[in-house]
């Protein structure tokens, strides 16, 4: 079996980074990210025995190397292009270059619609995508639909407005007092922001809609509680592998509070694997069309006990990175098979994982 892993972030993003040396560019992290999991899940389907290409776009090669990311120990080679150009033409170089690998996963953040317009491009060229259907990655790769999917199905999970609404005078500012202003289709906590009150929500509101782009943005009530995420293999069947508690670093921007994601600790105390089970299965059976692959999910643990969805990732998260501590290379090749996870997550020693140390 052979299968193409195929990373794509965003061709104007990665320009900027590579004229700066600076880690703190908006588009490092999601980079730095990207280029891990891709690494961390290579060198994995090698040890399962599955053959890897790994066909990178040219720009991010170059920033591989940059990076000092030098240690592939794995056949692949820089596919080149312009990265300014379109999703299509990237599409057309990497079908051609991956058509005798079985199938395809793609790391790609949501942002701009990156994740799902590549997908729907390779698939219109005939590859064999591990991912979810047109309808899944549609509800997913946008926060509002996805919490609109919920809202309908009595899943918990934040109220959730678009930004655009809070220029009304007369919106009712509800019970909470803290407020996240996100992007509908975040990656990876870029412009995720914290902010005080409704009045400085309005303030971001009567700013984004200056530039017609109060609608691509959605308003949650910040709920008090431990960030957690899991993932799930999902075939035949949804199938948890596991959960980490989320780690945040505080991040200050233009006077608003906001936050970057730094890795994860796992397992959680008291969170048992039925009640995981039961939990993804509810959050993914109330959003349309058909989940597929690696599915990660965002929630909130609650003072209470309650558990709050917060967004579906439809693609690898960074927390493969802790999960293949646990599982060792056997879950790459599960996940590239169509295969569950290759045993029961039970009694799992603790892992730290961060965005310092990819390796584990």
């Amino acid at each position: 079996m052979k299968v193409a892993i195929l990373e794509y972030i965003c061709g104007s993003g990665i320009l900027r980074v590579q004229q700066s040396s600076a880690q703190a560019h908006p588009w490092s992290a999601l980079l730095s990210e990207g280029h891990a999991m891709l690494s961390a899940l290579a060198r994995d389907m090698l040890d399962a025995g599955i053959d890897v290409a790994c066909p990178l776009e040219s720009s991010i090669a170059a920033w591989g190397q940059w990076a000092s990311w030098t240690d592939t120990n794995w056949s692949w080679s820089p596919v080149s292009f312009d990265p300014q150009r379109s999703i299509d033409d990237v599409a057309t170089l990497w079908s051609a270059s991956v058509r005798d690998c079985d199938a395809a996963i793609v790391i790609a953040p949501e942002l701009d619609g990156a994740l799902s317009q590549i997908i729907a491009r390779l698939r219109d060229a005939g590859l064999e995508i591990l991912a979810g259907d047109k309808a899944f990655l549609a509800a997913t790769c946008d926060q509002w639909n996805t919490c609109q999917a919920w809202q309908a199905r009595n899943v918990r999970h934040p109220r959730t407005r678009l930004l655009e609404e809070f220029l009304h005078n007369d919106l009712d500012p509800g019970p909470s007092h803290l407020w996240v202003v996100k992007r509908r289709d975040s990656a990876g906590c870029v412009g995720q922001r914290r902010m005080a009150d409704t009045r400085s929500v309005a303030r971001e509101a009567l700013r984004c809609s200056q530039s017609n782009s109060a609608d691509r943005w959605v308003v949650q009530p910040w709920i008090s509680g431990q960030a957690a995420s899991l993932a799930a293999l999902v075939g035949q069947e949804i199938r948890v592998v596991g959960a980490f508690r989320q780690r945040f670093e505080t991040i200050v921007e233009d006077g608003e509070t906001g936050w970057g994601y730094s890795g994860g600790v796992g397992p959680i105390p008291g969170i048992t694997q039925p009640a995981l089970q039961r939990f993804a299965s509810e959050v993914l059976h109330a959003i349309p069309g058909k989940p597929r692959g690696w599915i990660g999910i965002d929630f909130v643990i609650e003072p209470d006990g309650q558990w709050s969805a917060i967004e579906v990732n439809p693609r690898l998260t960074t927390s493969y990175l802790g999960y293949r501590q646990w599982y060792g290379h056997q879950l790459a090749g599960s996940w590239a098979r169509g295969n569950p996870p290759p045993r029961e997550p039970q009694d799992f020693s603790q892992v730290c994982f961060s965005l310092e140390n990819f390796e584990g």
